[in-house]
């Protein structure tokens, strides 16, 4: 027999000479988890390293490993805004220790949210379940079933606006399945993988798994955000949602009772068919809340109807006094209707109040003439396809990325929350000079609003066909700190190329994804061809801005 050594790197060890271990983050029956830093690119990363079965045959160890490189890879090539990427993967030469490397997150876990809470409102209990089923249609789409979701496995960070973005983490037990499967095995090697107190009943069985078995444990983590506690359906018997949270929506009690059903077959069948089911719960919630609103207008309205008039009107004068009183309840329930329905997003009229920027924190910029050029790359992926031509206008571009200390005084000026990763509310001396990170695109486009506001400049993100034209000819057009190590935001929302083959997920279309620029995230290479997309919310520690005005 072949032993497996368990003993993993400790803190101050470099792996394959380019992560340093810096701390423990967490550990479990799977592996450890550290917090990283990639020696070369100074980024910090989240490193899981992995537990193989102890006792193995060298040859079914060298099986498992291929088997893991495998699955790995193809969990690598999964991008989307609510699961964790993984950058990088590898086995240790000479423990044989496994390691997958992902992007690092700051926020808190669900679990650690559900400790300090108790339990949740439904709206925000709804919101995070739409996220987690939106990213696993993703994986599912690609063969993948994640079989452990629990609380532990999601992460979520919350922003200034109050809004949330939700993470899959921990692929680490995922199983392949139909195509992207060449054996129904997992990247543990074992069958009954997961956690007991939240495993489906075809997982305790040995039963295939697919989609259907993550839909139950969406509906179990549903049914935990919202109660407390986690229901003994293997048992059999457990209160319905509406019984152990009287005044719960009664769709939402039905629609998580047929989640938790033991045959597969009576569950909702997919992670898509089970947030658009959450959709339409969320649709009541909008149209109480409209009603809402509107009840208090008129209860407003009617105060100032019943208010006594200390001198009586003439009949000439009542009417006037009616339709005074119209006007008003027009402007009242107008106004409540308004703040219901606008959208968050800000037009450049609509920014901070007129401020004076010192001169030293205003990005350089560089002129670029514009002109016709083709944009995308035949050989590149299919959201970079096909190659085509545009035609730019002249405008100017910041020649390095917005430093830390030019957004420090944007966050002194307008109060803004800043990054996580400063100490409170100036960043690290020696962090100065760098790149702002851990902005969301609506962080990054106040400040262009902030700009144009304290300048005689009208500023913005640069369009994604800007970026490409001016990475693609950074040497000469003395642009620095493009396409290299950092991703950056861009002003354009996510759109298929002209002539495009592929077509857009629908959810993708509503969300007002917006793309970003600079590496790809399943090679970690700098890559002026690749396009990734995120949610205005979303935010990373390797993901920056930089910002275009206009040319004169």
């Amino acid at each position: 027999m072949y032993q497996s050594p368990v003993k993993g790197p400790e803190i101050g060890d470099i792996i394959e000479d380019k992560y340093r271990i810096d701390s423990l983050i967490g550990e479990g029956g799977m592996g450890k988890v550290f917090r990283v830093t990639h020696t070369k690119l100074d980024k910090t990363f989240a490193l899981k390293l992995m537990h193989f079965d102890r006792d193995l045959k060298k040859e079914a160890l060298e099986n498992q490993i291929l088997r893991f490189k495998r699955e790995a890879e193809t969990l690598a090539k999964v991008t989307h805004p609510n699961i964790v990427a993984i950058t990088d993967f590898g086995v240790l030469p000479q423990s044989n220790l496994p390691y997958i490397v992902m992007e690092y997150l700051e926020g808190k876990s669900l679990r650690q949210i559900l400790r300090e809470k108790g339990t949740l409102s439904e709206p925000k209990a709804i919101e995070i379940a739409k996220q987690i089923a939106a990213g696993l249609h993703e994986a599912h789409t690609r063969g993948i079933v994640h079989r452990d979701l629990k609380p532990e496995n999601i992460m979520v960070q919350q922003f200034a606006d109050g809004s949330i973005n939700v993470r899959i983490l921990d692929f680490g037990i995922a199983k392949l399945i139909g195509k992207a499967a060449e054996d129904n095995r997992d990247l543990t090697g074992t069958d009954l993988a997961g956690t007991l107190k939240y495993i489906a009943p075809e997982q305790l069985s040995g039963l295939p798994v697919d989609a259907r078995t993550d839909v139950f444990n969406i509906s179990l983590i549903v049914y935990e955000m919202l109660t407390g506690t986690v229901p003994s359906v293997l048992i059999g018997k457990y209160k319905s949602l509406v019984e152990m949270r009287p005044g719960a929506t009664p769709e939402l009690s039905e629609l998580i009772a047929r989640g938790l059903k033991q045959d597969p077959a009576e569950r909702p069948q997919s992670a898509l068919e089970f947030k658009q089911e959450l959709d339409k719960i969320t649709k009541g919630f909008v149209k109480e809340d409209i009603q809402k609103e509107l009840s208090i207008a008129a209860s407003v309205t009617q105060t100032a109807i019943e208010k006594p008039v200390p001198i009586e009107p003439q009949p000439q004068q009542k009417s006037i006094v009616t339709q005074l009183l119209a006007i008003t309840l027009g402007l009242i329930v107008g106004a409540a209707l308004y703040q219901i329905l606008k959208q968050p997003d800000k037009s450049p009229e609509d920014g901070p109040a007129a401020v004076k920027i010192p001169e030293t924190v205003i990005p350089a910029t560089v002129f670029i003439k514009g002109g016709k050029t083709k944009i995308g790359n035949d050989k590149a992926d299919e959201y970079s396809r096909p190659e085509h031509e545009v035609e730019l206008k002249p405008f100017r571009i910041s020649k390095f990325l917005v430093t830390n200390r030019q957004y420090a005084e944007f966050v002194k000026q307008t109060k803004r929350q800043p990054p996580p990763n400063w100490n409170g509310g100036t960043p690290p001396a020696d962090a100065l000079e760098k790149p702002v990170v851990f902005v969301s695109w609506h962080d990054a486009n106040e400040y262009c609003l902030w700009l144009s506001q304290g300048t005689t400049k009208r500023y913005r993100l640069p369009t994604e066909q800007e970026w490409e034209y001016v990475a693609s000819k950074a040497i000469d057009l003395a642009v620095e700190e493009i396409a290299n190590s950092y991703t950056e935001w861009t002003g354009s929302e996510l759109t298929l190329y002209p002539g495009s083959r592929l077509k857009l997920d629908r959810e993708l279309l509503e969300a007002n994804t917006m793309v970003f620029r600079g590496k790809n995230l399943s090679t970690g290479k700098g890559d002026i061809y690749y396009r990734g997309y995120q949610p205005k919310t979303y935010s990373a520690g390797d993901l920056g801005f930089r910002v275009v005005c206009n040319a004169d």
